[in-house]
């Protein structure tokens, strides 16, 4: 298991994740999709520096802090957040995901964007 590339864990009952990932050191890519997972730990996915990819869609009751980190990920370059009803970020949410390129926020609950957040 520790050579695994993709993880899939969609269309679960998860109502939270702990900070397990560490020891799939070979993990490219994670899809959280249609649980009831209520936050991500923002630790969850450190020390896995072959993580490109986070996909979660169509989880209403995950909670995106507009206060704090939301993952933290030095090599994360695509996140998917959406159909999640997430209705506001900020610069801080997004700050620790350096190699961020790709973020989709679509069919969300946005009401703005602040433009700080592209700088990042």
């Amino acid at each position: 298991m520790r050579s695994a590339e993709y993880l899939d864990l969609g269309h679960n009952i998860i109502q939270q994740l702990e900070v397990v990932f560490s020891v799939l050191i070979n993990l490219k890519c994670v899809i959280l999709k249609e649980h009831k997972l209520h936050c991500l730990h923002p630790d969850t996915f450190v020390g896995l520096f072959k993580l490109n990819e986070v996909y979660s869609a169509n989880i209403t009751s995950l909670q995106v802090p507009i206060d704090r980190h939301f993952i933290n990920s030095r090599s994360l370059k695509v996140l998917h957040i959406s159909l999640c009803d997430v209705s506001s970020v900020s610069v801080k949410t997004f700050a620790n995901v350096s190699a961020l390129e790709w973020l989709e926020l679509s069919y969300n609950n946005l009401r703005s964007v602040d433009t700080n957040l592209l700088k990042v």
